[in-house]
């Protein structure tokens, strides 16, 4: 094994050992491999996956365990130093991930989705069918214990905003960027439905966006084109699909995104026998949510999450 290998399988233990066997529920189950869906597409190797207990793994001799798409709860890259090049690499294992489908039985998607869009999914337009599938996709996390600091900022910033506009790599898609980005000392988290309170992004912003699409598509399209195609306002604009800040401690966004997350993908917690159910949204809107953020990554297909709105309306 390689030295790299060796830093990074110590990086990835401690990083189970000291962080998520401290929170992660005890009927999920911690490994690391590949994940495949039923259509036979494969995930990149991913450093940690976080597994429903209740379901089978694929183990084999001499290589990779596979795990079934439907039973990934959320999925971690480990990385010892964060510089591009490794920053790139994660996001493109996330983005590995994030691309799969999960199978579902029709009857339930089409309740879902008309519990929250009150059509059914093959009625939804394109920007709710890509808001449904980015929810029930495993979220995606990136942890460094070293790398970007609040001196390189700039740089992550930069770096982020480069793989987002790379048609190759983030293909302009926030629903392949991760929940949580935590580095040495700053963060990044997924902006959807703007909670974070970003100003919208200008029409300045979005033009390398539209430029793009019009080479791929060799199409002419203008700014209120494109928006026209999206439905969204061009007087109201697009929002960032995630922000950036400094902070001296960006493993508690980590921790309270996941433990939201996973907990309502296992299952929602109910009151005893009632059929009262816990709203845990809370503990991942944590105070330090405020300010001051920067916004990145311009949410350019106005995907959004339909479970914030769902609970913000049944919320008491």
């Amino acid at each position: 094994m390689s030295n790299n290998g060796i830093v990074l399988g110590d990086a990835r233990e401690s990083f189970i050992r000291d962080v998520l066997t401290r929170f992660l529920p005890q009927n999920v189950v911690v490994g690391t491999g590949q994940i495949v869906d039923q259509s036979n597409n494969y995930s990149k190797q991913v450093d940690v996956i976080v597994y429903r207990g209740d379901f089978p793994v694929l183990r084999t001799l001499g290589s990779l365990d596979v795990y079934f798409i439907e039973g990934v709860l959320a999925t971690i890259e480990v990385k010892s130093k964060l510089d591009e090049e490794k920053l790139f690499e994660a996001l493109d294992n996330c983005k590995s991930v994030r691309s799969l489908r999960p199978t579902f039985l029709r009857q339930s998607l089409d309740d879902y989705s008309e519990l929250v869009y009150e059509n059914k999914y093959d009625d939804l337009s394109v920007t709710e069918k890509n808001s449904v599938m980015g929810m029930v996709l495993p979220p995606a996390y990136i942890f460094s214990y070293k790398g970007y600091t609040k001196k390189s900022i700039e740089s992550f910033k930069a770096s982020l905003n480069s793989w987002h506009l790379d048609f190759e790599r983030g293909e302009h898609d926030v629903t392949v960027f991760p929940e949580v980005i935590a580095s040495e000392g700053c963060v990044s988290v997924k902006n959807l439905n703007n909670q974070l309170g970003l100003r919208k992004a200008t029409e300045k912003e979005m033009m390398p966006i539209v430029s793009c699409l019009n080479s791929q598509l060799e199409e002419n399209l203008t700014y209120n084109n494109y928006c026209e195609c999206v439905g969204v306002n061009p007087e109201e604009g697009f929002c960032y699909g995630a922000g950036v800040k400094e902070d001296e401690a960006p493993l508690q966004y980590l921790i309270a995104s996941m433990l939201e997350l996973i907990i309502s993908r296992v299952g929602l917690q109910q009151l005893g026998g009632t059929p009262i159910t816990y709203n845990l949204i809370g503990y991942h809107m944590i105070s330090d949510m405020e300010g001051p953020w920067d916004g990145i990554v311009v949410n350019a297909t106005d995907v959004k999450d339909p479970k914030l709105d769902f609970f913000q309306k049944i919320s008491i």
